[in-house]
């Protein structure tokens, strides 16, 4: 009788070795009762040798199972590298088929099966682009140059005197650049003494936010920070466009003009965030940022900048951006104390400690799981991978938001209960029949797994009309920061960390309201110095601002 086949387990421990000189191959077992050894050429001789290497081969296919799975995921995790260095940044793609691959089993369910129902298309009229050229802006002053014919009317093809007949002239406009302009004002103070008590007496100048400096005016620091937090110009670049100017003025002189200006803006500041917290929406984010002089930690450390932002249709937009040295949830939980609303967020657990409030999911990054999933596969065979499943449903509840985008929050209600709440369903269905069918540590299991656990924050939409499908608004966002950032690169100092976060909020506030940022702060800069009370602060908060149309900052219109 030929002995029992050992199973390979923890406790079998399996060595296989070949001698290439002797053309054989050695097999050494380690039991819990002891150790066996065989050694053949090509054909093991006796039923216990065909034992052994049995149980050796056997847990020889797992050992290559496990490399298998591991050789899969370090593809995908290679593909993604590849994607984000080399392939476009775009999140865009074609919209795969929602039927193909179809959900087989539980999943094929009634409502999984039926057709998802989307609203008709039919009454949107096509886009088309006017023809011609456009006209530059004609807000613009214009220069008129006329190109005249000669004098004398002289045909120039055939020398006829006075044979021209005049035609309505023809217009072309072409734009031109005047160069910045810097311009010194001089502040001339008339001054007297009393003859009869000796008391002296100055005429009054006008308050300044940094008193004492040359550069000081409301129209320099306006366009210092304009340039910097709104434009993404560093420091470094500005001082070479000033000395291209003959202007002697350094990168440290504009750091600290900021920094003094952020220490009286923090007022304004915090009346925008009283808005913003009183509003009944709030969308967070959150980004990196390198601060190199922080007490008791590295320059290589992040620190990080998180965004606070209010919905799309507010009545009063604020975006606020706060510097913190961690990530902590500690932080979004003080920043939002007294916060009741909806926080619409991204699925980071920093923000659960958040009390009172309601929390939503961000249907874009759920779908960028699938995505990811989808470029780690061979183009040829995205169409048929199970990640283009999800995908394609997801592109259904974007084209039902689109098609509501300017219906009244309650026609969106209704549509999103009749139209999106199905495909909601058939897509929950799916990533519960394939959740036990995909590897956990796959891209297309951390996915699922990822859409699952937010699953109850990504319904909340549904249930009302005002509600953002996503969080796209705070990405939005935070992209000015980000894209500037790469310019700037990083804070000397938690000082100018702050001014970033201050002076980012006013000049994006400034523009989500409709304003011009350097106007804007042009006003702030003249008017803050001569405020005294918060009742008066709150009239340069940008709803309460009504610009004029006049474009000469006030110390010249003076």
């Amino acid at each position: 009788m030929p002995p029992i086949h050992p199973k390979p387990s923890a406790s079998n421990r399996y060595t296989v070795q070949f001698d290439p000189a002797h053309q054989r191959i050695g097999v050494s077992a380690c039991f819990a009762n002891g150790e066996r050894t065989c050694t053949f050429s090509l054909q093991p001789a006796s039923h216990s040798d065909k034992a052994l290497l049995s149980g050796a081969l056997a847990q020889t296919f797992l050992a290559l199972g496990e490399q298998a799975i591991q050789i899969q995921l370090l593809q995908e995790q290679l593909a993604v590298a590849n994607k984000q260095l080399f392939g476009p940044s775009s999140e865009k793609k074609p919209i795969p088929s929602v039927e193909d691959p179809a959900p087989t089993g539980d999943a094929a369910t009634a409502d999984g099966k039926a057709e998802t129902a989307t609203p008709a298309d039919s009454n949107v009229l096509p886009f088309k682009r006017p023809a011609g050229r456009k006209r530059l802006p004609p807000q613009l002053p214009r220069i008129r140059q006329e190109h005249r014919l000669p004098p004398d009317g002289c045909c120039p093809q055939c020398d006829a005197q006075a044979s021209l007949r005049l035609l309505p002239p023809e217009v072309t406009e072409q734009m031109i650049v005047v160069p910045a302009q810097y311009q010194v004002v001089e502040h001339v103070r008339n001054k007297g003494v009393c003859r009869h008590c000796g008391t002296f007496v100055a005429a009054p100048m006008p308050k300044q936010m940094v008193e004492g400096s040359s550069y000081g005016s409301p129209s320099f620091l306006a366009y210092i920070a304009c340039n910097k937090y709104q434009l993404g110009l560093p420091y470094y670049r500005q001082e070479k466009l000033f000395r291209q100017s003959h202007v002697p003025f350094n990168r440290t002189t504009m750091a600290n003009l900021m920094n003094t200006c952020t220490d009286r803006l923090v007022a304004l500041w915090l009346l925008l965030k009283e808005e913003l917290l009183s509003q009944s929406i709030v969308h967070a984010d959150e980004t990196t940022l390198q601060v190199l002089k922080e007490a008791l930690r590295s320059a290589e450390t992040d620190s990080f900048m998180w965004l606070y932002c209010s919905a799309l249709h507010a009545n009063h937009p604020v975006i606020l951006f706060d510097y913190q040295e961690t990530r902590a949830g500690c932080h979004p939980r003080e920043f939002l104390a007294g916060f009741t609303g909806y926080l619409h967020t991204d699925g980071y657990a920093g923000y659960d400690g958040v009390k009172g409030v309601t929390r939503l999911g961000c249907m874009a990054h759920m779908r960028r799981g699938f995505v990811k999933a989808l470029d780690a596969i061979p183009k040829e065979q995205r169409s048929q991978a199970l990640a283009a499943w999800p995908v394609g449903k997801i592109a259904v509840l974007y084209r039902i938001e689109k098609k509501f985008i300017y219906a009244t929050p309650e026609q969106r209600q209704q549509a999103r209960q009749q139209f999106s709440l199905p495909v909601m369903n058939e897509i929950k269905a799916w990533l519960d029949e394939f959740k036990p069918k995909t590897l956990p540590k796959s891209l297309l299991g951390k996915a699922i797994t990822y859409a699952l656990n937010q699953w109850d924050s990504l319904m909340v939409y549904l249930n009302h009309g005002w509600l953002a499908i996503d969080n796209n608004i705070a990405e939005r966002a935070i992209k000015d920061l980000v894209i500037g950032r790469k310019s700037w690169l990083f804070a000397d100092q938690p000082e100018g960390a702050r001014t970033i976060a201050v002076m980012h909020s006013l000049v994006q506030t400034a523009v989500a309201n409709n304003l011009d940022p350097y106007r804007y702060l042009c006003h702030v800069f003249e008017v803050m110095p001569t405020l005294k009370t918060s009742e008066e602060l709150k009239q340069l908060l940008p709803w309460n601002v009504v610009l004029g149309d006049q474009d000469a900052p006030a110390e010249l219109a003076a």
